[in-house]
């Protein structure tokens, strides 16, 4: 119930919050990209911190820049737990509430998201977390981040992170997270999206300039009085944030909710998948409700990403279904063998290492028609069970 597991917090909490930030100015954040010249010419900077490197991860806004919205207010700040109780070095976060708090802590395929991030996380935290130079490439990219709970979830567990989120207001709610939760070492925001296309070249999409829409850009807000405030935003590959040659560029979880445009976001990732970089991705597919049409993507477009990415960069793929939706568990057993049937993270799950069956199963009605898959290197599925 989300009673248990979200807290309001009260005027006396706010002024501790302000109290424990003197430095922090209440004036309205300036979204303008303010480029990495600033940032390289302030010597108290830490510049072992790959978010505030120019040349490990572009375009991310200085965090000497970022400012405490209280406009932002609007939304409710509010403690939220859920993710308790699901792995080590947990801590509450403090959140605005855009609408999303109660989708992500009630929704049966979002739970499943969250017990298979904490377990990434975990393993990260308890296994493989190094000193800070070590660890320094060791990155979670929250692709479509809305009010940024995935990613602030990564970030208490030590993980360097990067919320990519198109819409302003949504950047703003983020960076107000990032500064009351202390998280300032570990997360950055920045404000433009991922896809595909050349590395040398700028696409643009229209955004609402108010409003933190979590079903934007299917819900674009083309019929609301905000379709008169609408501000161009950059979309690039993701090889323009990293470098995909890096050696110490490692990504642990890549999460991608872009409402219908996640195939756009694969293709600007595909040089990360073909190394092998991204260790786990968990990818919100759109199969229904006409979001792949809305977006001028063909069910085709999808499947033959999806393939590339599986077979030819050896890939395996979980569907993340929630574990009260009976009729998509037993219906996925047609499209594999019973061998590849496992218990996963305590929940028997399918496995498809076939991109054909993959695709096939996405695209059937098997298959819910908006749920999350998990990718992850086949290599690595041994550490699963």
């Amino acid at each position: 119930m989300l009673g248990c597991c979200v807290l309001f917090l009260n005027v006396k909490f706010l002024a501790a919050i302000a109290s424990l930030l003197p430095s922090f100015a209440t004036e309205e954040m300036n979204y303008n990209n303010r480029g990495h010249d600033a940032a390289a010419g302030n010597s108290n900077m830490n510049m072992n911190n790959v978010l505030d490197d120019n040349t490990m991860v572009k375009d991310t806004l200085p965090f000497q820049d970022y400012k405490l919205n209280l406009r932002m207010l609007k939304y409710p700040l509010k403690e939220v737990n859920c993710h308790l109780n699901r792995g080590k070095n947990t801590q509450p976060i403090i959140m605005h509430d855009t609408g999303i708090i109660s989708w992500v802590c009630n929704n049966g395929g979002e739970i499943q998201v969250t017990k298979v991030m904490s377990y990434v996380f975990n393993e990260y935290y308890t296994n493989e977390k190094k000193d800070n130079d070590n660890d320094a490439g060791h990155l979670m990219l929250d692709i479509g981040s809305n009010a940024g709970y995935y990613g602030l979830l990564a970030a208490t567990y030590g993980l360097k992170t990067v919320a990519f989120d198109l819409q302003p207001e949504c950047v703003a709610v983020i960076q107000n997270s990032i500064l009351v939760n202390n998280l300032g070492e570990k997360m950055r925001v920045i404000p433009k999206g991922v896809s595909e296309g050349k590395v040398n070249e700028t696409t643009t999409i229209q955004v609402p300039n108010e409003g933190c829409n979590g079903r934007f850009p299917f819900d674009d807000g083309k019929k609301s009085s905000k379709h008169n405030n609408m501000i161009d935003v950059e979309l690039h590959p993701l090889q323009y944030y990293l470098p995909s040659s890096s050696k110490i560029i490692e990504i642990e979880m890549m999460k991608v909710d872009t409402e219908g445009n996640e195939k756009r976001v694969l293709v600007g990732a595909l040089p990360f998948f073909a190394s092998q970089k991204i260790k786990n991705a968990i990818v919100e597919v759109t199969s229904g409700h006409g979001f792949w049409s809305k977006a001028n993507i063909t069910a085709e477009e999808m499947s033959d990403v999806l393939i590339q990415i599986i077979d030819e960069y050896q890939y395996a793929m979980i569907p993340l279904v929630a574990k009260d939706s009976t009729k998509f568990q037993a219906s996925m057993l047609r499209y594999v063998g019973a061998q590849n049937k496992t218990t996963i993270l305590g929940e028997e799950r399918i496995i498809f290492t076939d991109g054909k069956n993959a695709t096939e199963y996405m695209l059937s009605d098997a298959s819910p028609p908006q749920f999350d898959i998990w990718l992850l290197p086949s290599q690595d599925l041994h550490k699963l069970t």
